[in-house]
């Protein structure tokens, strides 16, 4: 017996909204009698949030209404399969550049079998433009397969041999644009899968391949890029290099010359715009970094403008993307600035907007935002509101991705609860976080300070508290600096009789 299969469910919840709205019009013109059983089961998949077999039969058990096609599933989720690939085929053909050269290769074929050489051939024509001008290589190589049949069946009759050379010349040149555009795009992912695994499995040779890669020849020299796809890649790559190399003023300069070349090339958007959404993000990180606040605010209104902007439409995710961006780097901006009220003042705002988008964010990004609130909260004095979004990183099972962040996570909420009082709590949470931090061999300096730190504190009449903290603070400064949160200004704070934020700022005025 087979297996019941999710994938309809799935690709329903993919759909973007134009992709839905042109779905319902394609359905209502293929509808016979009183309606498709197929778009019935698609809107209650679609409405009712329903993910598998499992929650569709249990939405019809409690469903005061009947469905014609509950007793048939496993052919109407066939038929719903069948249709919308038709339908989203339909659609991209009217909105993919790749489909509409496709689309004139198909035309070229079919006037040419038709006895309309002419025009099979003026058809190709406007298919190579595009294929230029878009980058498109793979399809020009397409295009010119359609032109060496017509030539062969016509037994070269109108094809002198320059034409012959030409187009042999003009195969070999795109074939050439292929592999520099393959060298470039394999040499970024070496270098991303090396560097982005999970730290504890990365080796000392690793860690030597990584360098040798970016000291490569086809970093060096931005002229011996073949194309501007390819210069793209040279730009990138290098922006890579520079943020692994912790040099924020160099990757700035790359991002900036990438998003450069698509504003003086717009037709790089409708074929790439994932690509120069992402690295419009890096360059704003490296804004952040660098403090280049005018640069920010021009980048966050474009980042931001984004999902009005046609090459954008259709993508399914734009809205949620450009949301979890532009949010994350206007708290980090404030973080970086110390301007802890003005991320609590978004708070309420954000919190809403996560509510509609926990289903379809990604735990790694939900688990950023949950940080950067509680941070936020702490650093004011906001404590219990900073516990109930510690929390949440808490209880998350997945620890696999952003392990310092579940850690800082733990170290913060346990700071929460020493600042609250909460005394009889602290000596178990700190016996408890120490296990946590051992069974997963990180218990490092900062949470050994911390942990050996407040257990004093619990255990010493408050005259001696003022004598560990500046034993603390003094530990705290001979290791290196935790970018999640500063241990010392906590203690700091503590000493001076401050809020962290106020600390904070004094520091940043300095």
């Amino acid at each position: 017996m087979k297996k019941p299969t999710s994938e309809i469910y799935h690709l329903v919840h993919q759909m973007s909204k134009s992709e839905k709205r042109y779905w319902s019009l394609f359905a209502k013109r293929h509808e016979i009698g009183a309606g498709n059983n197929y778009f019935e089961l698609f809107q209650l998949i679609n409405e009712e949030g329903i993910d598998s077999d499992t929650a569709l039969k249990q939405f019809f058990s409690k469903s005061e209404k009947s469905y014609s096609f509950a007793n048939y599933l496993p052919v109407a989720k066939q038929q719903l399969m069948g249709n919308l690939l038709k339908a989203l085929c339909q659609f991209q053909e009217s909105n993919s550049i790749d489909e509409k050269i496709k689309n004139l290769c198909f035309q070229a074929k079919i006037l040419f079998e038709k006895g309309a050489r002419k025009l099979s051939l003026a058809k190709l024509k406007k298919a190579q433009k595009l294929a230029y001008h878009y980058e498109r290589f793979h399809l020009l190589l397409e295009a010119h397969e359609i032109k060496r049949m017509i030539i062969s069946q016509q037994n070269f009759d109108g094809s002198s041999m320059k034409d012959l050379n030409a187009l042999n010349k003009e195969s070999n040149d795109c074939l050439k644009l292929i592999q520099d555009k393959n060298d470039y795009w394999f040499l970024y992912s070496r270098i991303y899968k090396l560097h982005y695994q999970k730290s504890g499995n990365r080796k000392q040779k690793d860690e030597k391949e990584i360098l040798e890669l970016l000291n490569g020849q086809l970093l060096k020299e931005e002229n011996i890029s073949l194309s501007t796809s390819s210069q793209l890649d040279y730009l990138q790559l290098n922006a890579l290099k520079y943020f692994i190399q912790d040099n924020p003023e160099k990757a700035f300069e790359f991002n900036k010359r990438f998003l450069e070349i698509f504003d003086e090339q717009e037709q790089f958007l409708e074929t790439q715009a994932i690509r120069y959404r992402s690295t419009l993000n890096n360059f704003l990180v490296d804004c952040v970094q660098l403090q280049y606040e005018k640069e920010l605010k021009e980048g966050l209104k474009k980042l931001r403008a984004l999902p009005k902007h046609k090459a954008f439409k259709n993508l399914k995710d734009t809205e949620l993307q450009v949301f979890r961006l532009s949010n994350q780097l206007e708290f980090n901006w404030n973080i970086y600035k110390g301007n802890f009220k003005e991320n609590h003042l978004l708070i309420d705002g954000i919190s809403s907007k996560l509510k509609r988008y926990e289903k379809t964010m990604s735990q790694q990004s939900l688990i950023v935002f949950y940080y950067l609130i509680a941070y936020s909260c702490f650093a004011i004095g906001q404590f219990d509101d900073c516990l109930i979004w510690t929390n949440k990183i808490i209880v998350d099972q997945d620890e696999s991705m952003l392990e310092g962040l579940h850690a800082a996570a733990r170290n913060l909420n346990l700071i929460t609860h020493f600042e609250l009082g909460n005394l009889e709590l602290l000596g178990y949470a700190s016996e408890n976080l120490k296990r946590y931090f051992k069974r997963r061999n990180r218990f490092f300096e900062i949470e050994k300070i911390l942990i050996q730190g407040i257990n004093k504190l619990i255990n010493s009449p408050k005259p001696e508290h003022s004598s560990i903290y500046k034993k603390m603070y003094d530990a705290f400064g001979e290791i290196k600096k935790d970018p999640s949160f500063d241990y010392q200004y906590w203690v700091l704070s503590k000493l001076e009789g401050k809020t962290y934020e106020e600390v904070f700022q004094e520091k940043m005025k300095k």
